[in-house]
């Protein structure tokens, strides 16, 4: 994208797009998550203990435990320390609670997260938590002929899961597209990631507008 901007209100940049022709404006409104469509506070301090506090109930077979054990293996050999396989569902749990603990953002925690999050949201422990203006500014831009995608770190999993099951209702049919870093093949603060989601979206950078509240990655997403 090559443009950004560090956010403070999204209605701000909501009632903007009625009143304009849509060549004028971004053809994509791509945002990010925590601090800019919901409140940090909820991230860290509902969906991280959740996750590390279930992950003790955790007790998966079949597929999903090969897919979780082999991402999990996968980022231990990258970060150069052994994985015990002779007890890999407590592996996998230590794991996870300490990788959380650190906010690591490794692909193998945010699925898994993902997986975990899923249940609560179904079983109606978790509702995420929006900003006032998010669903409003949302649906001015679809209205003005914007699509709106999604750039977190968390998993695309994760991103369905949260703007689904919130307290302001499902807002998945205002998106047209999630992203994650594995999906834009970068970190968030890394141009790279922007110039593989505008290609993805079929735009040129020049017609994507990228909301965040971290200034590294407005930056990013500038150059």
């Amino acid at each position: 994208m090559c443009r950004s901007r560090a956010l403070k209100n999204l209605k701000d940049l909501a009632l903007e797009a009625p009143l304009k022709r849509r060549r004028t404006g971004p053809a994509v409104v791509l945002l990010d998550v925590e601090g800019t469509t919901t409140p940090i506070s909820f991230v860290k301090d509902r969906l991280f203990p959740f996750a590390a506090a279930t992950i003790e109930r955790w007790a998966p077979a079949g597929a999903e435990l090969s897919e979780v054990t082999a991402q999990f293996e996968a980022q231990c050999k990258e970060d150069g320390v052994a994985f015990d396989t002779m007890a890999p569902i407590k592996e996998v749990r230590r794991l996870t609670k300490e990788w959380i603990a650190k906010d690591r953002k490794v692909s193998a925690l945010k699925d898994l997260q993902g997986r975990l999050w899923r249940g609560g949201y179904e079983r109606k422990e978790l509702t995420s938590q929006m900003f006032e203006d998010t669903p409003e500014a949302m649906a001015a831009w679809v209205a003005a002929g914007r699509r709106v995608a999604i750039f977190s770190s968390g998993s695309r999993e994760a991103q369905k899961l949260i703007f689904q099951y919130s307290d302001k209702g499902d807002l998945t049919p205002h998106i047209a597209a999630y992203f994650d870093p594995k999906a834009a093949q970068a970190s968030k603060q890394e141009a790279k990631a922007y110039t593989e989601i505008a290609l993805s979206l079929g735009i040129e950078c020049s017609e994507g507008l990228f909301c965040t509240d971290i200034l590294g990655e407005a930056q990013a997403a500038s150059k």
